[in-house]
């Protein structure tokens, strides 16, 4: 029995804890881009923003949100991110913005959907 009240105790605490529901993502030019998900969307902004800036200049938040789906298509040395309402739009936007940057091949290198 004490066992099975641990369980429950842990479980309401586990659901009492937000998931990490909102994201930002920072980019210099066409760099690589700096992500990052928290609580609060406002502090996924600077988070993604101090973490973007200590390398690169001119660092700008390209999307957040906590909702819809994000991808990161890159050439290697080149990388073009972009926000839909579905992962597969996400991925088709992603791979056009690194396309047209004429730079080589494009992959998904990283994505994801909020809730």
């Amino acid at each position: 029995m004490r066992l099975l009240i641990a369980a429950v105790s842990c479980l309401m605490i586990a659901a009492a804890q937000p998931a990490l529901a909102a994201w930002a993502v920072a980019q210099s030019n066409n760099d690589q881009p700096y992500s990052q998900r928290f609580r609060l969307e406002s502090v996924a902004r600077e988070v993604t923003m101090d973490a973007c800036s200590q390398h690169h200049p001119n660092c700008r938040i390209v999307v957040s949100g906590g909702s819809g789906c994000v991808a990161i298509a890159t050439t290697g040395s080149q990388w073009g991110v972009a926000k839909a309402g579905s992962r597969s739009r996400a991925h088709d936007a992603a791979l056009g913005v690194c396309e047209g940057l004429n730079a080589g091949a494009c992959k998904i290198e990283y994505e994801f959907c909020g809730q």
